[in-house]
């Protein structure tokens, strides 16, 4: 039942009005008592309130003034007043607020709403109205309530309608972990409408962050262990990525919170948000504003006559609402809903939710700070009765007894709102309509009340520190002001452990320790009433600079990287030059490098850093020396060639990348001008033109050039003079017209002439018919340096701006191209390391594979590959790591895929010799008179011209350090992959066919062994002779064994008596036998000994005299102490066969015409016979894939062969 104090009747509806009220309203203000929803009012709203201010003062021309920011922020501290904060919640998803009250959104428009509850009408509209009538300080107390209430958007427990009335732990960690610290560098939102600002700020919070009652995982959410500590981690929409929860594991099972460190992340994500919102929204303000003032000087009298009687009107009603509940015991009326169409005030265009929840107005018994209190009932108050049938009956008091008037404490006067005397006018019971309605106060009669008794002053002052020194200060002084909630206040002060002492405002403590420091301050009013919870604040005075260390310097050519470990965060500089004098200083920077920049090469200088922390606490680092280095950074000339030997026309230039970047020079142009010429001419570069990371560019005389290398572009615009001209480099298309314009990127002057410009004071030396210009590595290059020496891959990077220093006279001129090996390189490629890279499988020709034997029951040809007589295959196939096949054809080298499908064909001519394929893919192959290298699409990456034929079963190799062994006639030949010659190893002796030479094999020191004619010769790797021996007029191919064993065999044509021969074993060392069996010969190259890891040979050998009588595949066992007799020997019928292949399962594989037979290797017994049906097959047999596929080829067939068919 409810006691209402009346003078002659109660309304039935009012008891039922009021009922339903105060029971909202007492909930409500249970629940909600401390506030719990909010951010702390007098500490972390004002804080962001004012950062809002600064960052919009920051941005905008027209300036809050400091008395305007702090009507913002008192605004934005009295927003929180009760029951104000019951409409802080806004759920962006449903449009909902708190328990049915209003969303935020809608209660920062609603005039009447705000009108019915405590410190009046704070709208949207009443901020632009009090700007436009020039009442500057209602206006901007008005807005700091809406920035409040964004503010409040930010807040995750205020979208997600988390109700916490013990306090919410996010709010409680901003006011005691930031407090007043809130200084965010943030860009301003631009806003077009309030209610966007809202959408944003609360679809943010809502979507991206958690609350504590709405705690839930997410598979979006990531584990992570960081300090020891497990968090789940989430990325919102812009990229953020932060903490979202707190993972702790005890006793196997998992609970989750928001723990300080993931509410850090949280505010380091929403604050800013708040701010750059808030500064959008102050612009919004000006501009609706003045736009509106602008409009209202523009009306006519009648316009505004018109309007003034709306807004008296208008004003008459709003002052019956906002009577309600300051004072008022008679009538009550709750806010209607709003007009069909949207919420009131609000922009056109957007509308309100659909439910509107109802501002409840407080008893008139209620007692709450900071409004105007209406005193207690007196005891003689008559209780209204229910009676039967609804009826009510009237008890009035004695009529002498004299009612007196309620008595009102005005607590806050400066904001106090009084009632109007205008009538209530009769409004629809709560959101349902419909109700009884309301008879005003004023139509009842009044009857005198006695006095009542005061009530004692019993709330606490509230202490709050309004200024304080900053967190952290390099200064032992700090100043502290404070005010009390109650004017009647006085204070205790306490800084550190000290005893509390009495103290006004300001305080202020000098000659403080460094370290950190805790200042507290409480109020006492009159009545005696202590502030129970202090206001305190701590801070760090730090009077130490940083620490620098690990000082690094990275020299370039005219810039150098400065790198340091400083001890904690701060500004840094650098002080350069080329003395302790410094004279150069760098910009400021908060990161722990810089580049100093427009320095001179091959240069010292001296440098040091100054520093200083966030407090301005300075140090410097000692002196630093660091030396400018001589190497390029961009695109160079690196040779030129001016005639050759191919007439005055061959002539090339090449370029070189010294950066980790590709170049593109497609518009770019290289230019020419003779030395006693006075014209330039030049030639532009294609759309295709690039320079490959640490690679060169070859630019050739399309009429002339006699080169092995294929130029990347052909020029035929100019001619250069062999006496004297000058190559420039120009990074643009336009044709020069000075020598010094800086669209040159590099230039070369050589020789002598009257219009030659040199980099440096002289010109490079004319290069004659057998030389070239070549720039040099670095300082000490010389020609043979770069050609075989330390210097040859290390790239033509040295560029002192001297042309006389920086080239040399190259008597092995060397050019290259972009598909040519990049250089600096500490390395060169060597074999690919495939399953068949090169004849016979590796560099010992040992004619092992690593795979199992095919399975006799299913063998068959998986594909042929067919071609034509003047396509005709001429050479034994090799495989690259893919599995694609490269053979020799009668019109050059083909490539097949895996499938048998032709990919492309190099024409050349024939390629009898079996190619090389090295690790980077280059495959080279020996051609009539030449040594080529293509790479893996056909692409000619150079040829190098050798005199003679190249023998068919001279197998390339190459050696660790790159270079391709192949033979020319008697000669063999060390080829460089830049294409320049290593050494050359001629034995004196004619050769007489050029099929008596073998295939090179290659030990681990890289020394080289080969058959030629009737002597085996070693050579070392630098093409020194070691030894040669003489076993006979012809031999087989060599093999190497695991111990460094060669074997061959021997056949000689002795007059009377036939041929005769063996088998020998000699040392690697020396070529001494080690044992031999001389009772068969053999002296065809192709058909080299099979030697297995253990020692074990099998090989062909022939018998007989004048005649062959017997051909036999068979085994020797070096192991054995008979190692001069075969362990078995099998006869073979035909004599038409190739080099045996033996599996890692014991098989071997024999090429005999048209069959492909498989041996027991263990004991020579014929497992298998494959017969193929062509005459041809053993030609050109074979190569065994990863796979165990067999490849072979006939002059018309290439073979795969397999299993399964």
């Amino acid at each position: 039942m409810i006691v209402l104090m009346t003078k002659n009747i109660f309304y039935n509806n009012r008891i039922i009005f009021f009922s339903v009220l105060a029971i909202l309203i007492i909930a409500g203000s249970v629940a909600f008592g401390n506030r719990a929803f909010s951010y702390e009012d007098t500490i972390t709203h004002p804080s962001l309130t004012g950062n809002i201010a600064k960052v919009y003062n920051v941005n905008f021309e027209r300036k809050l003034s400091d008395e305007e920011i702090n009507w913002l922020k008192q605004g934005s501290v009295e927003e929180d007043l009760a029951p104000r904060w019951l409409n802080h919640f806004y759920d962006p998803n449903t449009n909902q607020g708190l328990w049915g009250n209003f969303p935020s959104k809608q209660w920062a428009r609603d005039s009447l709403a705000q009108a019915l509850a405590r410190g009046g009408n704070q709208t949207w509209q009443k901020a632009i109205d009090s700007y436009v009538k020039d009442n500057k300080e209602e206006a901007f107390y008005a807005l700091g309530h809406i920035l409040h209430l964004l503010e409040d958007s930010t807040v995750p427990a205020h979208t997600r309608l988390d109700a916490h009335p013990e306090g919410d732990p996010y709010e409680g960690w901003a006011m005691n972990k930031i407090g007043w610290s809130i200084n965010f560098s943030v860009a301003p939102v631009a806003v077009n409408s309030l209610n966007a600002a809202f959408d944003g700020l609360a679809s943010y919070s809502s979507e991206n962050f958690l609350s504590k009652d709405t705690i839930q995982l997410s598979p979006s959410f990531k584990e992570e262990i960081i300090d020891k500590r497990i968090f789940l981690l989430y990325q919102d929409q812009f990229g953020n990525k932060y903490k979202i929860l707190e993972k702790t594991d005890i006793g196997g099972k998992s609970s989750y919170a928001l723990s300080d460190s993931v509410h850090s992340d949280y505010f380091s994500l929403l604050a800013p948000k708040a701010i750059s919102y808030g500064a959008g929204v102050v612009k919004l303000f000006f501009d609706e504003a003045e736009k509106k003032k602008q409009a209202e000087q523009n009306k006519t009298w009648w316009q505004k006559l018109q309007e003034g009687a709306s807004n008296w009107l208008t004003s008459i009603s709003g002052s019956l609402y906002a009577g309600i509940g300051t004072g008022d015991t008679g009538s009550v009326a709750p806010s209607p809903a709003p007009p069909a169409g949207g919420a009131q005030d609000e922009a056109p265009g957007n509308t309100a939710a659909s439910n509107t929840p109802i501002a409840a107005p407080l008893l008139p018994s209620t007692v709450i700070a900071g409004e105007k209190i209406a005193a207690p009932l007196p005891a003689n108050t008559v209780m209204a009765q229910e009676k039967a049938n609804n009826g009510i009956t009237e008890d009035t008091l004695p009529q002498n007894v004299e009612v007196p008037p309620a008595i009102v404490e005005e607590i806050n006067p400066s904001r106090a709102k009084l009632p109007s005397p205008s009538p209530t006018p009769a409004l629809s019971f709560l959101s349902g309509g419909g109700g009884p309605a309301i008879t005003p106060l004023s139509a009842v009669s009044e009857s005198p009340t006695p006095t009542p008794t005061p009530t004692p002053d019993t709330t606490l002052p509230e202490t709050t520190i309004i200024s304080s020194p900053a967190s952290a200060v390099a200064t032992t002084t700090a100043i502290f002001e404070f005010s009390s909630s109650k004017s009647d206040s006085t204070f205790s002060c306490q800084l550190d452990n000290a005893t509390s002492t009495v103290c006004v405002s300001p305080k202020e403590y000098a000659n403080l320790a460094e370290g950190s420091h805790t200042f507290k301050v409480s109020a006492k009013d009159a009545a005696g009433n202590e502030d129970a919870t202090p206001a305190e604040y701590s801070w760090i005075i730090d009077l130490s600079a940083l620490q620098l260390s690990g000082i690094a310097s990275v020299p370039g050519r005219t810039s150098a990287l400065i790198s340091w470990i400083a001890s904690e965060s701060g500004i840094f500089k650098i002080e350069y030059g080329t003395s302790t004098s410094y004279g150069l200083v760098t910009a400021t920077t908060s990161v722990s490098n810089l580049t100093v920049g427009s320095l001179s090469p091959n240069t010292d200088y001296h440098f040091r850093i100054l520093a200083q922390d966030s407090l301005a606490n300075a140090t410097t680092s000692d002196d630093g020396i660091f030396t400018t280095i001589n190497k390029a950074e961009n695109v160079v000339i690196s040779e030129i060639k001016t005639v050759g030997s191919g007439g005055a026309n061959d002539e090339w230039i090449e370029l070189y990348n010294p950066t980790s970047q590709a170049i593109d020079i497609s518009g770019w142009s290289i230019q020419y001008r003779g030395g006693a010429s006075g014209a330039f001419n030049k030639k532009n570069f294609t759309t295709t033109s690039s320079v490959p990371v640490y690679g060169f560019f070859l630019i050739a005389n399309s009429s002339g050039y006699q080169g092995g290398v294929p130029a990347d572009m052909s020029q035929a615009t100019f001619s250069m003079s062999a006496d004297g001209g000058n190559v420039f480099l120009v990074n643009d298309h336009i044709l020069l017209n000075s020598a010094t314009s800086t669209a040159i990127v590099d230039k070369i002057s050589y020789g002598a002439g009257s219009n030659l410009f040199p980099e440096g004071e002289v010109p490079a030396t004319a290069p004659s018919a057998a030389q070239s210009l070549e720039r040099k590595a670095n300082a000490t290059s010389t020609a043979a340096l770069l050609i075989n020496g330390a210097h040859q891959w290390q790239g033509n990077g040295y560029d002192s701006d001297n042309n006389s220093q920086d080239f040399v006279l190259q008597t092995n001129p060397n050019p290259q191209n972009s598909l040519m090996l990049t250089e600096p390189r500490s390395s060169l490629p060597g074999l690919m390391d495939s399953s068949w890279p090169t004849w016979q499988g590796n560099l010992a020709r040992a004619g092992q594979t690593s795979v199992a034997s095919l399975a006799t029951s299913t063998m068959a040809v998986k594909w042929t590959a067919m071609t034509t007589a003047t396509h005709e295959f001429i050479s034994r196939p090799v495989l690259d790591g893919d599995g694609n096949i490269y053979i020799g054809r009668a019109d050059g080298l083909a490539k097949y895929l895996p499938n048998g499908n032709l990919i492309w064909l190099y024409a050349t001519d024939a390629i009898y010799t079996t190619p090389l394929i090295i690790s980077d893919g280059t495959i080279y192959f020996r051609g009539s008179g030449a040594l080529f290298a293509v790479n893996q699409n056909g692409q000619l990456i150079l040829r190098y011209v050798l005199d003679g034929t190249g023998g068919s079963n001279a197998a390339l190799a190459i050696l660790f350090d790159g270079a391709i062994i192949t033979q020319s006639a008697e000669k063999i030949t060390a080829i460089n992959q830049d294409a320049t010659l290593k050494w050359s190893f001629d034995s004196g002796r004619a050769m007489n066919s050029s099929n008596s030479i073998g295939a090179f094999v290659i030990d681990s020191a890289d020394n080289i062994y080969v058959t030629i004619d009737n002597y085996i010769y070693a050579l070392d790797k630098d093409g020194a002779p070691i030894w040669d021996k003489n076993y006979g007029a012809g031999y087989t191919s060599l093999a190497l064994g695991a111990d460094n064993t060669l074997y061959v065999s021997a056949a000689s044509w002795i007059s009377g008596m036939g041929y005769q021969g063996g088998f020998y074993a000699l040392n690697a060392d020396d070529g001494s036998t080690k044992w031999s069996d001389t009772s068969g010969f053999n002296d065809h190259a192709e058909l080299a000994p099979v030697v297995d890891p253990s020692g074990r040979v099998y090989l062909i050998m022939f018998y007989g005299g004048a005649w062959v009588s017997s051909i036999k595949l068979q085994s020797y066992n070096a192991t054995t102490s008979l190692v001069n007799a075969p362990s078995w020997a099998i006869s073979v019928a035909s004599s038409h066969l190739a080099a045996p292949i033996l599996t890692n399962d014991g098989k071997i594989y024999l090429a005999d015409q048209n069959s492909l037979k498989i041996f027991d290797a263990a004991s020579g017994n014929l497992d298998y016979a494959f017969d193929t049906g062509d005459n041809s097959f053993y030609l050109y047999f074979g190569a065994v894939g990863s796979d165990g596929t067999i490849y072979a080829a006939s002059n018309s067939a290439l073979y795969a062969i397999g299993t399964g068919g």
